[in-house]
Order: structure tokens, then C-alpha cells, then sequence
């Protein structure tokens, strides 16, 4: 008996694959066309290509409804929420000196809709019951 996939799990699949893509080909041109380059740079490319082969394979592997690519891809969404939020007080700091206090706050709540809204919807689709019940 086949294992029927929801389309959403079919959407989030094809996201994972697309944000990989988005992470590993600039990561590649970087390293390839880049002739001077510093080793923290090196190891910032190397991690940020690491995340994107993460995010490939569970998007791979969610099509094809393996439980823990459901699990990872969670994990990686929450991690790089965090990633991104600790990185953001930096950013709004810089931002902040350069202009001022209301174009910070539009900022910052723009910045918590774009990361945490789509976060918490990969992660509430995921924990579905409905959803569950298709990876196992």
C-alpha cells in the first residue's frame, strides 16, 4: 500500500530543496571566483553551505515521507530562527544609529513577521496529527 503525501508536505518538500539551492550556489561561487579570502570567511561559507545540504536532504527525504526528515526539517527551521534573531539586536543596533526610532521598529516587527510567522507555520503543519500520520 502506497503512502499517500498531502500537498503541503509536497510544498515544504520543494521549499527545503529551493532554500538549498539559495544556500549552496552562492556558497560555491564564493569559494570558486573568490581569490583572496580569509579563513573565518571560509568557515562562514563552509557552515552556510552545511545548512543548505541539510536543508536539501529532509527536503528530499520529506518527499519521500521518512519521519525523521519531518524532524530535522523542524529542528532546522527553529535553528535558524534563533540563528537569525541572535544575529538581529546586531542589525537593529547598526540600523538604529543610522536612522531613527520608528524606522527601527518597522524594521523589527517586518523582521519578526517574515522569520517567525512562516517558522511557526512549517512547525505547526509538521505537528499535526494529520501530518504525523503520513510519515509513519
Amino acid at each position: 500500500m502506497a503512502k499517500k503525501r498531502s500537498v503541503g508536505v509536497t510544498v515544504f518538500g520543494i521549499v527545503a530543496i529551493i532554500i538549498s539551492v539559495l544556500h549552496v550556489l552562492p556558497c560555491i561561487l564564493i569559494l570558486t571566483t573568490t581569490y583572496q579570502i580569509r579563513l573565518g570567511d571560509i568557515i562562514l561559507v563552509i557552515s552556510i553551505a552545511l545548512i543548505g545540504f541539510a536543508f536539501g536532504f529532509s527536503g528530499i527525504f520529506l518527499l519521500r515521507l521518512k519521519n525523521w526528515a519531518r524532524i530535522l526539517f523542524m529542528f532546522q527551521m527553529v535553528y535558524l530562527a534563533v540563528i537569525l534573531i541572535a544575529f538581529r539586536p546586531f542589525c537593529f543596533l547598526m540600523w538604529l544609529m543610522k536612522s531613527g526610532i520608528e524606522d527601527c521598529l518597522k524594521s523589527l516587527f517586518a523582521w519578526l513577521v517574515c522569520l517567525v510567522l512562516p517558522c511557526s507555520i512549517f512547525i505547526y503543519f509538521f505537528t499535526r496529527p494529520k501530518v504525523k500520520e503520513q510519515f509513519r
